[in-house]
């Protein structure tokens, strides 16, 4: 199975320390498309959103400003798990 990126979480908690993170992280999703990576993400923000319910948005504007990056190829994704 892939691994997420090097030193991931410590780039994931940064953004997240940030007023908007969702330039870093989306500038994360890019430089690592890889399915880890994006559900470090989640994970993180699952946690945040635990300690501070009023967080849901973060994760929302981040999700929508992913739409629009391209999607890696479906072979992409289906290597990291072979």
């Amino acid at each position: 199975m892939a691994e997420s990126c090097p030193d991931g979480l410590d780039a994931i908690r940064d953004a997240f320390n940030l007023p908007d993170p969702t330039p870093q992280l989306l500038e994360l999703i890019r430089a690592h498309p890889e399915l880890p990576t994006i559900g470090d993400i989640v994970v993180f923000y699952l946690e945040l959103v635990q300690q501070s319910p009023s967080q849901i948005e973060v994760l929302s504007s981040t999700l929508k400003a992913r739409q629009s990056l391209p999607s890696p190829p479906l072979t992409d994704l289906a290597n990291q798990y072979r």
